[in-house]
């Protein structure tokens, strides 16, 4: 079965291919990626702390050891997101595509800082206080790691974020600088 868009996304955060991201496997993919120590640790808690429960096989039991199960990665999409992946966790370019005519005002194909935090703000959904908080970790994580010197972060990079592929090109970057 070909993987969704979601679950590429996540691949990145299970090195051995199992399907099962533990909390071991996210600090390192943080870390890799070039994040601070801190950063990594709450990175832990951050994502599996609310999206392990919901991706369990044997839903409703929790699992004590938080691991967030890949192909059921789409029980754990949370509110007040993009809206670019669709709930079978595929790209949706439509919503991708209307986020940028929403809010890059300065460039067509480019979010600034004060955008992005426009972006954040306008995709509030009422009474979701999971998913505002949820979409600010995901997009400053973002704009720690991924900002260009400009201060543009370019809908090319954007939609390699969504792929997944801009973690690999990260981590190898990474990698050559000696980390």
């Amino acid at each position: 079965k070909e993987r969704t868009v979601l679950q590429k996304h996540c691949d990145f955060f299970d090195p051995d291919g199992d399907g099962v991201i533990w909390p071991w496997d996210t600090f390192f993919g943080f870390w890799v990626l070039g994040y601070a120590l801190p950063i990594c640790i709450f990175a832990v808690f951050a994502i599996h702390g609310p999206f392990s429960w919901p991706t369990q096989p044997r839903f409703p039991l929790p699992d004590l050891f938080w691991r967030i199960y890949i192909d059921r990665i789409t029980a754990a999409k949370h509110g007040s997101d993009s809206g670019s992946y669709d709930r079978e966790g595929g790209f949706d370019q439509t919503a991708f595509d209307k986020m940028f005519q929403a809010n890059a005002k300065m460039r067509p194909d480019a979010l600034t800082g004060k955008e992005l935090f426009h972006l954040i703000r306008r995709n509030r959904v009422v009474y979701d206080p999971f998913g505002w908080v949820a979409g600010l970790f995901e997009w400053v994580s973002v704009w720690l790691l991924f900002w260009p010197g400009d201060n543009l972060f370019r809908k090319s990079d954007i939609k390699k974020l969504y792929d997944g592929t801009l973690f690999y090109e990260t981590a190898y970057s990474q990698k050559m600088k000696g980390r």
